[in-house]
């Protein structure tokens, strides 16, 4: 495992008590705190982040190799190139990220899941589809 040299990440202001998320080489990560590193490995090894992914629900998010010092996991979160926030959102596209977040929820509750702070905030447009990019949230 390469251990990521904390100096050289970037940090936005993110507030989950699951995680951080973090910049580094130009690209989103997100580390893992050791106490909640089993539930997520879970989630990947059962695929419901794949299905959530395959479904367009969710950021395409993968395991790396990576170790970031004071965390557990360390996962890698597909760039999206262009980020749009909520207040220069459109009527239809607060409707499709709002019916985006029910999709989801609707699908975790599947497997007895939830997200723990589902707002605009956690959705970006991935050209003109919303998607859901706070993995931490999942509960």
């Amino acid at each position: 495992m390469f251990e990521i040299p904390p100096n050289e990440i970037n940090s936005p202001l993110s507030i989950d008590p699951n995680g951080r998320l973090f910049w580094w080489n130009e690209q989103p990560y997100r580390a893992i705190v050791p106490a909640r590193v089993s539930f997520y490995r879970d989630l990947f090894e059962r695929g419901i982040i794949q299905s959530l992914v395959d479904k367009g629900l969710l950021i395409h998010t993968e395991i790396s190799d990576f170790h970031l010092a004071g965390y557990g996991l360390v996962l890698k979160h597909q760039l999206v190139p262009f980020v749009s926030y909520p207040q220069e959102w459109c009527a239809p596209m607060f409707k499709d990220a709002a019916l985006l977040v029910i999709d989801l929820q609707i699908e975790l509750w599947k497997h007895n899941l939830a997200l723990q702070d589902a707002h605009a905030w956690n959705v970006l447009f991935d050209g003109a589809h919303p998607v859901y990019v706070d993995l931490g949230s999942i509960v």
